[in-house]
């Protein structure tokens, strides 16, 4: 929670610690937020008879922030200009989302395009989005990207590597991808992922196991899972 003014909330998702699903982690917030007040707002007008109306802007950029260990974390950017006039102007029980935020989150949420949107303080018409639902479950990052990868042959090279010597030799090659929040940890892997020739590949490797929370890329030999993964499984089971 970034501040208030007046009656409006603002919060910043990504600080001061960044995820690459902010954009969605906001739109998630957001969705909870209409459904919340509207709850809120029935009870309210069969006890006092007002009514309770919230109207919410997101955008996704790059913005200028204090110093989190000084407990300073205002934001202040043209994502931040945006964001408060998508709230103006979107209507009583919506949510308006910038293309920077749209961009990120079109394949995890059902929007409707509002074009042509004239803010306050830009010099041409905007395309803003209303958000309508967030899927259950669902993840930032398409399961084929359309926009072609770049600049990750060694690190594709490296996986399709380990990939091999499973196959190969029926070991267990685990390989942990590491990076900054939104450095391309999914899209490399998702890359992978749909450069196998699946389903033969996985099936002379034995198996191939993704976990995306981790990024890690677990492919096991001998044909089946790691010698080990029932123990693993009875570990986690107990609690362990």
């Amino acid at each position: 929670m970034e501040k208030f003014v007046g009656d409006a909330v603002m919060a910043v998702f990504g600080v001061p610690v960044a995820h690459e699903d902010d954009a969605l982690r906001a739109c998630r917030a957001g969705a909870e937020m209409l459904a919340a007040v509207e709850e809120v707002d029935h009870r309210v007008a069969r006890a006092q008879g007002v009514r309770l109306e919230v109207r919410i802007g997101i955008e996704t950029g790059e913005v200028v922030v204090g110093d989190p260990s000084r407990g300073s974390t205002f934001a202040s950017g043209p994502a931040v200009n945006t964001a408060a006039r998508l709230q103006q102007a979107a209507g009583s029980g919506q949510c308006l989302l910038g293309p920077g935020c749209y961009r990120l989150v079109r394949d995890a949420a059902d929007v409707e395009a509002r074009h042509g949107l004239a803010l306050k303080g830009f010099a041409a018409p905007l395309t803003a989005y209303r958000l309508l639902a967030v899927h259950d479950d669902s993840h930032p990052v398409p399961d084929r990207p359309v926009a072609p990868l770049v600049g990750r042959s060694r690190e594709m090279a490296l996986l399709r590597q380990a990939f091999d010597r499973a196959a190969t030799d029926g070991t267990c090659q685990l390989v942990t991808v590491l990076g900054p929040a939104g450095a391309g940890k999914t899209r490399l892997a998702v890359e992978f992922l749909a450069g196998l020739d699946a389903p033969a590949t996985v099936r002379a490797a034995g198996a191939l196991l993704v976990l995306r929370r981790r990024r890690h890329l677990l492919a096991a030999g001998g044909g089946g899972a790691p010698s080990r993964w029932p123990d693993r499984r009875r570990v986690r089971a107990g609690g362990a």
